[in-house]
């Protein structure tokens, strides 16, 4: 047989016998009481451990209208709480009707199973009679706080103990000794940790005693929760114990969490620096990542101190975006700059000092600072101040003009007469370039070139291009070339021509 058919076979099968049981437990798990002609379906087991629901099935066999009221009778001592969206309601002949009933207890009662009778009245519409049956839950309870019972046990977990050793007071010693060996031991790793890391021994040694004290604090007051519940204090004040520790411990892991995503971030940047993946000035990424890392560290620290003292997360997450998106909406250009500052910074289109051009604008801005709202140039020609919001330079085309070298190129535009020496003139322009001290000439760029451009109607043009070694000196080199030029072609005899007019006035005699 083909191997493909076998393994086809084989994952029906699978799938079949998975479904199966699936179908299987899930009647198993369903009972059908009759009352009066009237079936009701429900679940026999409910899991719950904060609130849960369930879905009450009415159907009426019978041809006559029938009237059901509903009621809820809890175990004694029973900490769970139920409720029907519907005491009482009238079903039509051969109908059917739908009730949700809701469980809900405290988030601080103890573990275990409980059961909860939920008790159906039938009443037909045309008579007095009356039909009553009793749909019993089991509701196995598994609070937030309380998933098992700690009583007169070691850590809440067991009690390997003997007669007569086995008592309240001897495991909850134990477990208390227990959590300050826990302590202890922290606070050594802690200090050691910290010693290692940090050269100065007397500036390590008094951090490290901070840190120690910070960390073994919500360590021992959860320890002393542990202990009272395996005592068997009242539920309420092991949670508080429980929820002031987490205020502790909580925000203790996050600055250790924040201290060891700060340090990572500059180990990756400093490790691509060394391997010149980036250079220098990329290195201010850093804080952009690390204002990153703290605005996350910090919302999640935040949801769980929430969570500890019993918040509903759903209900903060859900008014949060809806707060988020109102705000969003009115500060909808100063989240686009935001976001448009954040891209000029990952993308690197430019850095501070470099020297660009921004869209059709001619103007040459030296970059002075990359903001998260706005980018802030001054103009290279006379040091006016510019900002510039980040969205207008992210939208348009940059020039950059200094991007790897400040090593920049100029272009001179001289005209010589139609009878000049031609190789004469490119002599004069060449030596002109070569002799001025800013003009790149040992080899790192291309040297000082002469180019024949165009014949004009009364000269011919020639092009100078030579590199300079700053950009900021173009203007100066190019007036100290262009007057050296000059002087040169006027001392050689070469016409630099110019346009000239001749002007004849006639008819004097007539107006005079």
């Amino acid at each position: 047989m083909d191997r493909k058919y076998v393994i086809t076979f084989l994952m029906v099968t699978i799938l079949f016998v998975s479904v199966s049981g699936n179908v299987t437990a899930k009647t198993n798990d369903h009972d059908i009481v009759e009352c009066g002609g009237v079936e009701v379906l429900f679940t026999k087991t409910i899991d719950l451990s904060d609130t849960s629901t369930d879905k009450l099935c009415f159907i009426n066999n019978t041809d006559d209208g029938a009237t059901v009221c509903l009621s809820i009778s809890p175990q004694d001592g029973s900490p769970i709480r139920g409720n029907v969206d519907k005491r009482s309601f009238i079903i039509g002949p051969h109908k059917d009707e739908y009730i949700t009933l809701t469980f809900d207890v405290d988030r601080t009662s103890k573990y275990g199973t409980y059961t909860t009778d939920v008790i159906v009245k039938k009443l037909d519409c045309d008579s007095t009679e009356h039909c009553i049956k009793i749909c019993t839950y089991n509701v196995k309870l598994t609070p937030a706080y309380f998933s098992n019972d700690p009583y007169n046990k070691i850590l809440g977990v067991f009690n390997p103990l003997s007669e007569p050793l086995n008592t309240v007071s001897i495991t909850s010693a134990i477990t208390i000794i227990i959590w300050m060996g826990i302590s202890l031991v922290t606070y050594k790793t802690l200090h050691f940790v910290t010693c290692k890391a940090i050269n100065n021994a007397k500036f390590s040694s008094k951090i490290s005693r901070r840190a120690g004290v910070l960390l073994t604090v919500p360590v021992v007051m959860y320890g002393f929760a542990n202990a009272l519940a395996v005592y068997g204090a009242e539920k309420m004040t092991v949670t508080w114990l429980l929820r002031a520790s987490s205020f502790f411990y909580i925000p203790i892991i996050a600055f250790i969490v924040w201290g060891i995503y700060a340090n990572a971030v500059s180990a990756i940047f400093y490790k691509m620096k060394l391997q010149n993946k980036i250079i220098d000035a990329d290195t201010s990424l850093i804080p952009l990542f690390n204002i990153i890392g703290k605005i996350i560290i910090s919302v999640c620290a935040i949801s769980a101190i929430l969570k500890a003292f019993g918040y509903d997360l759903m209900a903060i997450i859900t008014g949060a975006g809806i707060a988020g998106m109102a705000i969003s909406l009115g500060a909808q250009n100063i989240f686009t700059e935001f976001f448009s500052g954040i891209n000029l910074r990952t993308t690197r289109l430019f850095k501070r000092g470099d020297m660009v051009k921004i869209g059709t604008d001619n103007d040459i801005y030296e970059v002075e600072e990359i903001g998260l709202m706005n980018c802030r140039f001054k103009n290279w020609t006379n040091l006016e101040r510019v900002i510039i919001p980040n969205s207008t330079v992210f939208s348009n085309f940059v020039v950059n003009i200094t991007e790897e070298t400040r090593a920049y190129r100029i272009f001179l535009h001289y005209t010589v007469s139609y009878d000049s020496d031609l190789k004469k003139v490119r002599q004069i322009l060449m030596e002109s370039a070569c002799n001025h001290p800013k003009v790149i000439i040992d080899g790192s760029y291309s040297p000082p070139d002469v180019s024949l451009t165009s014949f004009k109607d009364s000269a011919i043009e020639y092009c100078l291009a030579v590199y300079i070694a700053d950009f900021r000196d173009n203007i100066s080199v190019a007036d100290e070339l262009n007057e050296s030029v000059y002087k040169n072609l006027r001392a050689s005899g070469i016409e630099i021509p110019y346009n000239k007019l001749d002007v004849y006035i006639t008819g004097h005699e007539k107006y005079s």
